[in-house]
């Protein structure tokens, strides 16, 4: 009930949380929208959830782009999971291409 209550105040965490209760419960959409929400709300934990699913969907980019957001913001296990990611994907040249269009577009925001 109280994480009913803080996600409808849209509390990130609990939206967070929230999600994965229905996750869990096999409620994907229901799940996956609010830790949607939560991301977009900047959850820490819910990007580094969504990369997490990006990554069982195919989505490597996608899930590159979450993980790092993650871990820009201290978390260990999306820094840790970008690391198995790219020694994953090291060797498929479409990954490499995408990697340098992602750090092309990095250095010029960030120089």
């Amino acid at each position: 009930r109280l994480l009913t209550v803080a996600s409808a105040h849209q509390y990130p965490p609990a939206m967070t949380d929230l999600g994965l209760l229905h996750l869990e419960k096999g409620d994907t959409i229901h799940g996956v929208k609010m830790i949607t929400a939560a991301a977009a709300a900047g959850d820490v934990e819910a990007k580094f959830r969504l990369g997490e699913m990006s990554i069982q969907a195919g989505n490597y980019e996608d899930a590159f782009t979450l993980l790092r957001d993650a871990w820009n913001t201290g978390h260990a296990q999306a820094l840790e999971l970008s690391e198995w990611l790219c020694t994953q994907l090291k060797d498929i040249k479409a990954f490499k291409t995408k990697i340098k269009t992602i750090e092309a577009k990095r250095q010029r925001k960030y120089g």
